[in-house]
């Protein structure tokens, strides 16, 4: 049995517990309704057009926020592991900003962008940065002297062909990591962002069910955004896949 029938096994076995569950009676229907109400819910969803608008907001604040939380995060972690006085300014100043979870920073997006979409993106970056950050200096800082000592040896002198042709390239396993973790975070903070109001969405739409008290259309949404996560992931790791033939392990 290869490892995809696996995957669809579990997710077969999963669905089927949850469908009977509140069956059988082990679970309030009401508070946990079967699946198939919650997938009954897609469709009135889509002929409404609340579905589709709802995932285009979405869309738009998880590629402001996991965008530059990539473009930002990659360049300053091979800078920060890399030159040692970055490193040094800089680390003391993350250690302090990291344990700050990403919820307490939603008064002050909204206080400075407003209810927009650059509120909920600026929530999402903030839970996407230091996964990658953090990754990506951990890669660059731990990349074989050997290797830096070879390239040296065949001409490489100038920082910046150094980082392109050696650091970089060698990060790169650890860099994936942490955007996956980054894409998991940016899903996760683009819901709490969202629920607030901050340019609609997702989020908000789980957050009018609930003054409904509709937790069939509830589960509806949870589930539209869990495929999207899941097929973000997928989309990650195949290109991990191809970007990383080299190393021995990585499967798509």
């Amino acid at each position: 049995m290869n490892r995809r029938t696996v995957n669809i096994l579990g997710l077969l076995i999963f669905f089927f517990l949850w469908e009977l569950l509140p069956m059988i009676g082990v679970v309030n229907p009401d508070y946990l309704p079967p699946p198939s109400e919650a997938i009954e819910k897609i469709p009135i969803e889509i002929e409404k057009g609340t579905l589709q608008a709802a995932i285009k907001d979405s869309f738009i604040h998880y590629l402001i926020g996991f965008g530059g939380a990539l473009l930002f995060a990659i360049p300053l972690g091979i800078i920060m592991g890399r030159i040692r006085l970055v490193e040094d300014l800089l680390y003391p100043i993350e250690e302090m900003m990291r344990p700050i979870p990403p919820i307490a920073w939603i008064p002050v997006a909204i206080i400075w962008l407003g209810f927009t979409p650059w509120a909920a993106g600026f929530i999402i970056f903030i839970g996407a940065f230091f996964p990658t950050l953090i990754n990506t200096y951990d890669g660059a800082k731990s990349v074989n002297k050997t290797d830096i000592e070879a390239a040296m040896t065949l001409g490489v002198r100038d920082e910046f062909t150094m980082i392109r042709k050696i650091i970089f390239p060698a990060s790169l396993p650890r860099i994936f990591t942490g955007i996956r973790v980054s894409n998991a975070a940016a899903w996760m903070c683009l819901v709490a962002g969202e629920m607030f109001g901050a340019g609609g969405g997702i989020g908000l739409e789980l957050t009018l069910s609930r003054n409904y008290m509709d937790m069939a259309r509830i589960f509806a949404y949870m589930l539209v955004l869990g495929i999207i996560g899941i097929s973000s992931d997928i989309g990650i790791r195949k290109y991990e896949s191809k970007v990383l033939r080299w190393r021995k392990g990585v499967v798509a």
